[in-house]
């Protein structure tokens, strides 16, 4: 269960990471066509609605992870 619960954890981390790239209007270097994904508002909001989403199960993951290592 630990081992499950820190792949999760690698791989919110990671797309937190790539939705926040993908609404920086600065990513242009990362290879994603900002204009293309993020033009219309509806996107956009569903896009920081993810994003919370992400970055607080991110966090809860992060919590639950530092007390099963405190236990073990």
């Amino acid at each position: 269960m630990f081992q499950f619960l820190k792949i999760l954890w690698y791989f919110i981390g990671f797309f937190v990471i790539l939705i926040i790239m993908i609404q920086n209007p600065k990513a242009e270097g990362a290879g994603l066509s900002n204009q293309i994904i993020v033009s219309d508002s509806d996107i956009k909001k569903k896009l920081l609605q993810l994003t919370w989403f992400l970055i607080i199960l991110f966090l809860i993951l992060t919590s639950i992870l530092a007390q099963s290592s405190v236990l073990y």
